[in-house]
């Protein structure tokens, strides 16, 4: 078998370099030492807030993550606050919250309403799950910015959690 090096690659090969593909590249440039540096002090944080800095946290891991993320030359811009992600996990408490409250109280009953009672919780929260998690990925993509463009999802969190309830 040969193997020929002709070819328009094959001149680039040999020149020791690749043919340029503007705007096609995607190269991470985070340090991990900065990285360290920045998850040990919200680690830190994190023990006299109770937990409560964790948000603020997470957002100075996207800000890093999406900073040091070049596609095409320019940068992506991460521009959510730790107190939009507060309001979330405060808003999915309240929905959550007396799902969960309703698991405790099926724990002390027997029988059929127990086996209905988590049917029908273990349906609702698969449900809200997926509702979650388009809100999730809406929350991050509305708030990335590259070029100067913000990104966005369509369609509805409703739609989304119906068609993946009835997919799986």
């Amino acid at each position: 078998m040969t193997v020929t090096t002709e070819g328009p690659w094959a001149r680039a090969e040999q020149q020791g370099s690749r043919p340029e593909r503007p705007g096609t590249f995607v190269q991470f440039s985070g340090k991990r030492g900065e990285l360290f540096g920045r998850l040990l002090r919200g680690y830190l944080l994190m023990l006299p807030t109770l937990g409560l800095y964790r948000f603020w946290l997470t957002t100075t891991k996207r800000r890093f993550y999406w900073q040091n993320t070049v596609i095409g030359g320019d940068r992506l811009e991460y521009t959510g606050s730790a107190v939009q992600l507060l309001v979330g996990f405060l808003f999915a408490l309240g929905v959550f919250l007396p799902i969960y409250l309703c698991f405790f109280y099926l724990s002390f009953q027997s029988g059929l309403v127990t086996s209905i009672g988590y049917g029908a919780a273990a349906l609702l929260l698969w449900f809200l799950s997926g509702y979650a998690i388009y809100r999730g990925r809406d929350f991050r993509l509305s708030r990335t910015l590259w070029r100067g463009v913000r990104f966005d999802q369509t369609g509805s969190a409703m739609g989304y959690a119906v068609r993946r309830f009835f997919w799986s």
